[in-house]
């Protein structure tokens, strides 16, 4: 099962959070299977993304997408990084 680790540095949480929340049915188009989000302790802004993946190729879909790109531009995202996981 392949998973992806985000981590994205937002303007505001307040702002990222409704967007994030609202993309829930564009992921799962894309074979998100379950999502977790977290907030860094010490810096509220640095959010880390977990997400579960039906296959390999839909997550790479999700994360070369228009659709992606568009909900970080109005979340307000200063910055992301994406990572491609397997379990081993």
């Amino acid at each position: 099962m392949p998973y992806s680790v985000s981590r994205i540095k937002v303007g505001d949480y307040a702002k990222f959070k409704p967007v994030f929340d609202q993309a829930s049915a564009m992921r799962k188009s894309y074979g998100a299977k379950g999502t977790n989000l977290f907030r860094d302790v010490d810096s509220p802004n640095d959010v880390i993304v977990f997400i579960e993946w039906a296959n390999l190729e839909d997550a790479r879909k999700f994360f070369k997408s228009d659709d992606l790109k568009n909900a970080l531009q109005r979340s307000g995202a200063i910055k992301s990084e994406f990572y491609l996981l397997n379990s081993i």
